[in-house]
């Protein structure tokens, strides 16, 4: 079934139009749910849906301004391009990808790092559309252009505990530590024990750190996928991580954290560094802003609600063919509900 539309960019010397496989494995998750008809990709939103995602060129040309470089953003402006729209998209960051950069850090994510690649150097090049790198677009930025249509893929912004000590020197954002924004100590508790947090703890500890993972509820990486799931928590042990499931927070001090255990004990953890990785909540601002304007104005991607790449890639290129008004808001309905029937 797919060996004509490999074979396709091979024989027209198009090589750089083959979206590479991250081993995400949410196929092979796929496969293994009784709630999922068909099979998706993570990376291409077409397998599974061809008949609904044919690109037919745009009925007219429209000026359409996105907000962010991340991969629904990319997806956006790739498929819309391709249609005839003249794309604008601006990113805030010296480089595009959003949190996908972070995300090809942790060890065993380094299959990530070609995605970026392909639609940093590949797919922003395509005819039809222009980049603005390093520029935060704001309300005034976007009404001098003078659109037709706004897209927002303005992402998220990292959720913050309401903790006694949250704000103090020793304690860090898991994504900064990803980056080498900041250092840790030697002894590092880690507050979130979902993808990002058991990822970051994976991290530090091949850097030689004694590392902690806690969370409130009762199990670790409940939303990581069982093809990976099992293999991440058994590296975490491998490696010495320490997993704290069920706990209460109660302070953050200098010394370290004082929490409950699951067991109802109250207890303070020693550590240098708290790093926080207690998720995400949606950057909306600019669109607080743009409310009520006569523009078109689409949200798309983690700025509507934090999910992963597959929802990233796949709600920019359900945007993307859509002639926006009428059309973008029922083609964006029909896809959501196939989104809660497949219970993504």
């Amino acid at each position: 079934m797919m060996k004509s539309h490999l074979w396709e960019p091979f024989r027209l010397g198009k090589m750089e139009d083959i979206t590479p496989c991250i081993v995400y494995h949410g196929c092979r998750d796929d496969l293994r749910s009784d709630k999922v008809v068909g099979i998706r990709c993570s990376v291409n939103a077409a397998p599974g849906r061809e008949a609904e995602s044919v690109l037919m060129p745009a009925d007219k040309s429209r000026n359409v301004i996105i907000v962010g470089g991340g991969p629904v953003g990319i997806e956006a402006a790739r498929v819309a391009a391709m249609r005839g729209r003249r794309v604008t998209l601006y990113e805030k960051e010296f480089r595009p990808g959003g949190q996908m950069v972070q995300a090809a850090i942790p060890p065993h994510k380094d299959r990530i790092a070609p995605l970026v690649n392909y639609l940093e150097t590949q797919q922003l090049k395509k005819p039809g559309g222009k980049v603005v790198m390093n520029v935060e677009a704001t309300a005034d930025t976007i009404n001098k252009a003078k659109p037709d249509v706004v897209i927002l893929a303005t992402g998220v912004r990292p959720f913050v505990l309401e903790m006694p000590g949250v704000t103090g020197a020793n304690v860090v954002q898991a994504g900064d530590v990803l980056e080498g924004k900041v250092k840790t100590g030697d002894r590092v508790i880690v507050i979130g024990g979902e993808l990002v947090g058991c990822e970051t703890a994976e991290f530090l500890a091949d850097q030689g750190k004694k590392v902690i993972v806690m969370r409130r509820g009762p199990e670790m990486a409940v939303n990581v996928g069982p093809s990976n799931r099992s293999f991440l928590l058994n590296r975490l042990l491998e490696k010495g991580v320490t997993l704290l499931p069920g706990i209460k927070y109660r302070e953050i001090t200098p010394a370290g954290l004082s929490i409950t255990t699951a067991e109802g004990e109250p207890k303070t953890i020693a550590a240098d560094t708290i790093v926080l990785a207690a998720g995400a909540v949606p950057e909306n601002k600019l669109y607080e802003t743009l409310a009520g304007d006569t523009t078109e104005i689409h949200c798309i991607g983690d700025c509507v609600k934090p999910r992963t790449i597959r929802d990233a890639i796949t709600e920019g290129f359900r945007i993307g063919p859509a002639d926006f008004g009428t059309e973008a808001m029922e083609l964006s309905s029909a896809w959501e509900k196939r989104r809660t029937e497949n219970d993504i």
